[in-house]
Protein backbone atom coordinates (compact mmCIF):
# COMPACT_ATOMS: atom_id res chain seq x y z
CA UNK A 1 0.00 0.00 0.00
CA UNK A 2 1.40 3.47 -0.84
CA UNK A 3 -0.16 6.57 0.87
CA UNK A 4 1.74 10.27 0.83
CA UNK A 5 0.67 13.52 1.93
CA UNK A 6 -0.98 15.09 -0.97
CA UNK A 7 -0.54 18.79 0.50
CA UNK A 8 3.10 17.90 0.52
CA UNK A 9 2.77 18.02 -3.54
CA UNK A 10 0.65 21.64 -4.02
CA UNK A 11 2.12 24.32 -4.56
CA UNK A 12 0.71 27.63 -2.73
CA UNK A 13 0.37 30.70 -4.37
CA UNK A 14 -0.82 33.46 -2.81
CA UNK A 15 -2.17 36.85 -5.12
CA UNK A 16 -2.29 40.22 -3.47
CA UNK A 17 -3.42 43.50 -4.00
CA UNK A 18 -2.52 46.36 -1.71
CA UNK A 19 -4.38 49.74 -2.67
CA UNK A 20 -3.30 52.54 -0.43
CA UNK A 21 -5.90 55.76 -0.74
CA UNK A 22 -4.87 59.32 0.77
CA UNK A 23 -7.06 62.28 1.30
CA UNK A 24 -10.17 60.00 1.75
CA UNK A 25 -11.36 62.62 3.39
CA UNK A 26 -10.81 65.34 1.27
CA UNK A 27 -11.49 66.27 -2.30
CA UNK A 28 -8.32 65.03 -4.40
CA UNK A 29 -7.32 61.40 -3.46
CA UNK A 30 -4.00 59.97 -4.04
CA UNK A 31 -4.21 56.37 -4.72
CA UNK A 32 -1.11 53.56 -5.11
CA UNK A 33 -1.49 49.83 -6.10
CA UNK A 34 0.74 47.32 -5.68
CA UNK A 35 0.16 43.84 -7.55
CA UNK A 36 2.11 40.70 -6.15
CA UNK A 37 2.03 36.98 -6.93
CA UNK A 38 4.50 34.76 -4.29
CA UNK A 39 4.50 31.21 -4.22
CA UNK A 40 4.83 30.86 -0.76
CA UNK A 41 7.47 28.33 0.93
CA UNK A 42 6.85 26.71 4.26
CA UNK A 43 4.99 29.60 5.52
CA UNK A 44 7.58 32.37 3.98
CA UNK A 45 7.02 35.23 5.25
CA UNK A 46 5.91 38.08 2.67
CA UNK A 47 7.12 41.73 2.70
CA UNK A 48 4.99 43.62 0.60
CA UNK A 49 6.21 47.60 0.99
CA UNK A 50 4.41 50.54 -0.85
CA UNK A 51 4.16 54.21 0.10
CA UNK A 52 5.88 53.85 3.48
CA UNK A 53 3.54 51.22 4.95
CA UNK A 54 5.24 47.53 5.07
CA UNK A 55 2.76 43.97 4.97
CA UNK A 56 3.76 41.25 6.32
CA UNK A 57 2.60 38.12 5.49
CA UNK A 58 2.65 34.00 6.14
CA UNK A 59 0.66 31.50 4.98
CA UNK A 60 -0.17 27.98 5.25
CA UNK A 61 -2.57 24.92 4.39
CA UNK A 62 -5.23 24.85 7.10
CA UNK A 63 -5.44 21.17 7.95
CA UNK A 64 -9.29 19.16 8.20
CA UNK A 65 -11.47 20.70 6.26
CA UNK A 66 -13.47 18.99 3.34
CA UNK A 67 -11.06 17.65 0.50
CA UNK A 68 -10.49 13.72 0.75
CA UNK A 69 -7.48 14.11 -1.91
CA UNK A 70 -5.22 17.21 -2.56
CA UNK A 71 -4.61 20.02 -0.91
CA UNK A 72 -6.87 21.26 2.14
CA UNK A 73 -9.48 23.71 0.88
CA UNK A 74 -8.04 26.59 2.64
CA UNK A 75 -5.91 28.64 3.63
CA UNK A 76 -5.05 30.32 6.70
CA UNK A 77 -3.23 33.99 6.47
CA UNK A 78 -1.27 35.83 9.06
CA UNK A 79 0.65 39.14 9.48
CA UNK A 80 0.44 42.74 9.97
CA UNK A 81 0.25 46.09 8.14
CA UNK A 82 2.62 47.94 9.75
CA UNK A 83 2.92 51.75 9.61
CA UNK A 84 5.94 53.70 8.25
CA UNK A 85 7.83 54.16 12.04
CA UNK A 86 6.86 50.30 12.33
CA UNK A 87 3.88 50.52 14.73
CA UNK A 88 1.10 47.87 13.82
CA UNK A 89 -1.71 49.16 12.10
CA UNK A 90 -3.61 46.02 11.46
CA UNK A 91 -3.32 42.67 12.47
CA UNK A 92 -4.51 39.60 10.39
CA UNK A 93 -4.76 36.48 12.27
CA UNK A 94 -7.91 34.43 12.88
CA UNK A 95 -10.77 33.69 11.00
CA UNK A 96 -10.09 36.80 9.21
CA UNK A 97 -6.98 35.28 7.44
CA UNK A 98 -8.91 31.94 6.55
CA UNK A 99 -9.34 32.09 2.68
CA UNK A 100 -10.85 29.22 0.41
CA UNK A 101 -8.46 28.22 -2.47
CA UNK A 102 -9.14 30.29 -5.61
CA UNK A 103 -11.45 32.88 -3.58
CA UNK A 104 -10.99 36.69 -2.31
CA UNK A 105 -10.85 37.66 0.68
CA UNK A 106 -10.91 41.95 1.33
CA UNK A 107 -9.53 43.17 4.16
CA UNK A 108 -9.92 46.99 5.26
CA UNK A 109 -7.97 49.31 7.11
CA UNK A 110 -8.97 53.11 7.97
CA UNK A 111 -6.90 54.63 10.67
CA UNK A 112 -7.31 57.91 12.31
CA UNK A 113 -5.53 59.95 9.15
CA UNK A 114 -7.20 60.24 5.95
CA UNK A 115 -5.75 57.02 4.49
CA UNK A 116 -7.98 53.67 3.63
CA UNK A 117 -5.87 50.56 3.13
CA UNK A 118 -7.47 47.48 1.21
CA UNK A 119 -5.88 44.04 0.77
CA UNK A 120 -7.23 41.59 -1.62
CA UNK A 121 -5.94 37.92 -0.52
CA UNK A 122 -6.47 34.96 -3.13
CA UNK A 123 -4.90 31.99 -2.67
CA UNK A 124 -4.68 28.94 -5.02
CA UNK A 125 -2.68 26.27 -5.13
CA UNK A 126 -0.72 24.49 -8.40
Amino acid sequence: MISFISSAHARLILDVVVIHKRGVDKSMVLQSELHSREEVFEEKIIKLVKSGLNIELSAHYKMGGDNIYGPPSEVQIEGAILGPKGSILKKISGEEGVVRLNEERKLFYKGDSDQLIEITLKPYSI
